[in-house]
């Protein structure tokens, strides 16, 4: 008999809002205590699969993040070297152009130009 009444004194002092009341309640199996008073396990196994379950989900969608932006972020380096390459070629074009015309104008300058050609 004593053994029952440390049972249900141990199960309402883990329920704050059980103590004190003067009545006999027994809690449901939502607060890890048995209809009968005893304690049991809050964590079933069902629980710990769906836990597990759902912890691995967001580990693959995570993990899928993380590979798309570093593929991603190995396209832009990619991209911005073929670009800084063609800047880089059309200068050097640019420049030769403008290397060319310069000549020309050096090599013509102490020439007259008449209207005939």
């Amino acid at each position: 008999m004593q053994r029952s009444n440390f049972r249900k004194k141990n199960a309402s002092s883990l329920l704050p809002g059980l103590s004190g009341q003067g009545k006999d309640v027994r809690p449901n199996h939502r607060h890890g205590v048995t209809p009968m008073g005893t304690l049991r396990p809050i964590h079933d196994g069902k629980i710990r699969g769906a836990a597990l379950v759902i912890v691995l989900s967001f580990l693959i969608i995570i993990t899928g993040l993380v590979v798309a932006f570093i593929s991603s972020v190995t396209d832009d380096a990619t991209d911005t070297a073929a670009v800084v390459t063609a800047v880089s070629t059309r200068g050097l074009a640019d420049a030769a152009v403008q290397l060319t015309i310069a000549q020309i104008r050096d090599a013509t300058a102490g020439f007259q130009h008449d209207g005939t050609g």
